[in-house]
């Protein structure tokens, strides 16, 4: 079987494109603007005023940076990647070399794979949370979240999983 990739859904981009969008015309907005921020500054009385270039300046670093987190977020979400193929599961993330996540799961290292998609919006866009039980016990469990067509996911993994487990009824007693 080959490797079937499954990655966070298109609506889980949405909020964050916003804020990118919102942010970069704050941004946008203070750098055009930076004269009339500096005066009204300086109009203020309580700054002395050599540091109201700086503090003007200052925010506009600020929202710039701020800005710069919000598009690496973005791009973070676009590398988050679940892999399902005969050999196991595998879940890779990141975007800089020293920041990387990369695990993989064998079938007989999985007790169960579960789904949770709540309510209309999710099940309209197949969406949900994938959750990897791990043999050690119950309590050990991974939770993917809002992975595009999480039912298909679930399916695939459970099916490897109990292909990959031993049956019980072959060993000596």
């Amino acid at each position: 079987m080959k490797e079937t990739i499954f990655r966070k859904s298109l609506p889980a981009y949405i909020w964050p494109v916003i804020w990118v969008i919102l942010k970069l015309a704050l941004v946008i907005y203070v750098f055009n603007r930076l004269a009339f921020l500096e005066a009204w500054l300086a109009g203020w009385n309580t700054v002395p005023a050599e540091y109201v270039p700086w503090l003007a300046r200052g925010l506009l670093v600020m929202l710039g940076l701020s800005l710069l987190r919000s598009i690496g977020w973005v791009v973070w979400q676009t590398t988050y990647r679940v892999g399902v193929s005969e050999a196991g599961v595998s879940l890779s993330y990141g975007v800089m070399p020293w920041n990387k996540f990369e695990r993989f799961w064998e079938p007989n290292q999985i007790f169960n794979c579960l789904y949770n998609s709540s309510g209309f919006f999710n099940w309209a866009v197949r969406q949900g949370n994938l959750i990897l039980q791990g043999s050690e016990g119950a309590t050990h469990q991974f939770v993917f979240q809002n992975i595009g067509r999480v039912r298909t996911a679930c399916e695939l993994v459970n099916q490897i999983r109990a292909r990959g487990a031993p049956n019980p009824q072959s060993g000596s007693a």
